[in-house]
């Protein structure tokens, strides 16, 4: 049971990432920025904020996992 609550849980959470994504792509990134100060990381936030179309894309990507992950969770449960 705990690993189907985790599934829900990470697949929630990466739903929701997924609509910020989706609808906010620029915003949604430039808020990460400063989450780690590496430049790597930096430079690839960066990028995806630059990149709206392929942040929106990546967000439909993020929440067909989330969705995949939930329901494998809910997989015979009834």
């Amino acid at each position: 049971m705990l690993i189907r609550r985790l599934y829900e849980i990470l697949g929630t959470l990466i739903i929701g990432d997924g609509f910020a994504f989706l609808f906010a792509p620029r915003r949604h990134m430039l808020i990460w920025v400063e989450a780690l100060h590496l430049p790597a990381w930096q430079r690839l936030v960066g990028w995806f904020a630059e990149h709206e179309t392929v942040g929106r894309a990546t967000g439909v990507v993020e929440i067909a996992l989330g969705a995949w992950l939930v329901a494998r969770a809910y997989r015979d449960v009834e």
